[in-house]
């Protein structure tokens, strides 16, 4: 596919909040990007076009840890590339830069002026897009690798190191000026739990500084270096040119926007373009299926557990085991059997109760019911005091896009029990989605499978092998048709029929959905303060 057939896509997305926040649409763009070079220049399995330096719809550059395979794996002069096309990708030229670099980041005016820094510690630069190269001097000292760039103009930037170092310069790099970061004035500390020091990203406006070290989001005024927190929680920034402002994307899906002075400007909920929820994908004709006639419910649940270590980068061996329960009908009589359980603490069951569940409406069920149907207990709640217990002792270290754990909310979990805002639940499924393939990659995921047979032989199969959250969505098969079901009432009905101790159960408990809806409801009440 030629590059810039994507181009328009690209250009019809925001591509927001730098490197770890782009679209879905730049990725598919950049993958194209890679696969038209790869039809004039072999790249080894050592390559990584990393960097897409993007002019227009015709000039475009890639860069990153790109060897020239004719001097490859001779290392005694540089042979570092870059590849640039200027008919969107139906033709490349290789380009040497005078660097024997990976190239970590690169920053660039639509003028055609270039940075680029990496692992030879130098900064590149170009000012005829890309066609000439010239080293500045090392910028950062101690000597460290250049790990991301950031320029205020032509003549005035800053640059951080991969060992967390940090210069300015207001001359194009011929000299710099090291300043102090935030781990150097003790603003975080760095732990065996929590390490890291390098400088992720950089801004730098007029009279303010932004820095990500080690995931943790800093600013400062330039005329006097005190690096400072944002009192939000804040997992990463980018700068709006054209409307000079601050992209803050903070928890959850909260976005907030500042002038160039951090003054607030408006703030709104970020809607995820990732991948949207598509329920009752296909459709499935239950009218066959006698729901007031049921002869069996079989519930099965296989869990994964060790066996023995894997051997030379071969993977640990795990093997299933399963437990089940069977309900039968015999002329109007209950039969139960088991295995690997015992039958006496199985409760108790009515056919009544599956027929029920197997209505229509029930087969049939949107998404937007689920608020309304939702129901939580008491071992719901049980179970949000563990999951909350455990989310306390892994949030180690001190990063700033950590949500205050120590929150009162979190302490009143019956709150939401009790009523619980609809909007959120949907809000929190939504974001939460991924498609059911995804789950293909791990092939040992527990599951909880039950087989409902009616008296004509028949089977309606349900399973939660593809849920995320509160064993949603459940994937219903009959007559070799599959639908996904986010209906609570089959959580709620298996949770009632299972004993709590087996294998799986914790997957019907709604102790995480309790914490994210009580997550929810803090980032929603977030309120921005200039002054941090």
């Amino acid at each position: 596919m030629k590059a810039v057939a994507l181009f328009s896509i690209l250009l019809s997305v925001s591509i927001s909040f730098g490197q770890n926040h782009l679209s879905r649409e730049y990725y598919v763009f950049h993958d194209s990007i890679i696969t038209s070079l790869k039809k004039e220049f072999k790249l080894s399995e050592h390559d990584q076009p990393s960097e897409l330096i993007i002019f227009n719809n015709d000039t475009l550059i890639l860069a990153g840890y790109l060897d020239d395979l004719k001097l490859h794996p001779s290392y005694d002069y540089p042979n570092n590339v870059i590849y640039k096309t200027e008919d969107g990708g139906e033709n490349w030229k290789k380009i040497k830069f005078d660097g024997d670099a990976w190239i970590y980041d690169a920053f660039y005016f639509e003028n055609g002026l270039i940075w680029m820094g990496g692992s030879d510690h130098y900064v590149h630069f170009s000012d005829d897009y890309g066609e000439t190269w010239t080293k500045k001097p090392i910028p950062i000292t101690p000597t460290e690798r250049v790990h991301s760039l950031y320029m205020k103009d032509s003549i005035s930037g800053i640059a951080g190191g991969l060992s967390g170092g940090l210069a300015i310069t207001e001359n194009n790099w011929k000299t710099t000026e090291q300043i102090e970061t935030p781990l150097m004035q003790r603003k975080y500390e760095s732990t065996k739990e929590a390490a890291g020091i390098r400088i992720e990203n950089l801004l730098w406006l007029e009279d303010i500084i932004l820095v990500n070290q080690a995931d943790r989001i800093f600013y400062t005024y330039r005329d006097k270096i005190e690096w400072r927190t944002f009192n939000i929680p804040v997992s990463s920034f980018q700068f709006i040119e054209e409307e000079k402002h601050i992209k803050i994307r903070s928890i959850g899906d909260r976005v907030f926007v500042l002038d160039d002075k951090l003054n607030l400007v408006k703030t709104y909920p970020e809607e995820h373009i990732w991948f949207s929820i598509k329920e009752n994908e296909g459709e499935i004709d239950f009218g066959s299926f006698k729901s007031d006639e049921i002869a069996s419910l079989k519930i099965e649940s296989t869990e994964w557990f060790f066996d023995r270590p894997g051997y030379h980068m071969s993977p640990d061996v795990y093997k299933p085991k399963t437990q089940s329960i069977l309900f039968e009908d015999h002329n109007g009589k209950l039969k139960v059997k088991t295995k690997r359980y015992r039958k006496s603490k199985v409760p108790s069951f009515s056919f009544d109760r599956v027929s029920q569940l197997l209505v229509s409406s029930e087969l049939n069920y949107s998404i937007n019911r689920l608020p309304v149907d939702l129901n939580f207990n008491d071992g719901d709640l049980s179970d949000y005091w563990k999951y909350f217990n455990n989310e306390k002792s892994e949030l180690k270290g001190d990063f700033s896009y950590h949500l205050d754990i120590n929150n009162p909310s979190f302490n009143h979990p019956k709150e939401v029990v009790d009523s619980h805002d609809h909007n959120h639940v949907l809000k929190i499924f939504r974001d939460a989605y991924m498609p059911g393939n995804a789950f293909s990659l791990f092939p040992n995921n527990p599951e909880i499978t039950i087989t409902i047979k009616d008296t004509y032989g028949q089977e309606l199969i349900l399973s939660n092998k593809h849920s995320f959250l509160y064993s949603l969505p459940w994937t219903v098969s009959f007559q070799n048709t599959e639908i996904t079901l986010y209906n609570p009432k089959i959580t709620q009905f298996v949770k009632s029929v299972l004993p709590s101790d087996f294998y799986n159960y914790e997957k019907l408990q709604g102790g995480k959905l309790i914490y994210l809806l009580i997550r929810k409801k803090i980032i929603d009440g977030l309120k921005y303060e200039k002054g941090g």
